[in-house]
């Protein structure tokens, strides 16, 4: 005899609509995870910007997913506590990597060459 619990999380499977959103919650983490490599390589690109500063969103997206993998595998609080932050913080970082580089080349371009007489 089955006996259901009235808070259980097990009662949520049973409901028509966990179907159909866990293959679109998996959808949007894999968008997610392809535009933050694809922001990622884009930075490692710039060969003007220094290598620390190239390297950085990947070794951000790369530290989110062994915490992402820690927290599976039941690594603690520490890496529930992170997972989240590391993972945003890698595509910001190389979106602004990849913004200030697009208005430094533009203000270079921009400037008058001087030899004009």
């Amino acid at each position: 005899m089955s006996r259901e619990v009235r808070g259980s999380p097990f009662r949520l499977l049973r409901s028509p609509v966990v179907p159909v959103m866990l293959p679109v919650l998996a959808l949007v983490a894999l968008a997610l995870l392809v535009f933050n490599t694809v922001q990622c390589v884009r930075v490692w690109r710039i060969t003007e910007l220094p290598l620390w500063r190239r390297v950085l969103p990947a070794v951000l997206l790369l530290c989110a997913l062994v915490a992402n993998v820690a927290r599976v595998w039941d690594g603690g609080a520490v890496s529930r506590a992170f997972v989240l932050a590391l993972s945003m913080s890698a595509p910001v970082l190389a979106m602004f990597e990849l913004d200030r580089h697009r208005k430094l080349t533009a203000a270079q371009e921009t400037e008058p060459s001087g030899s004009a007489v």
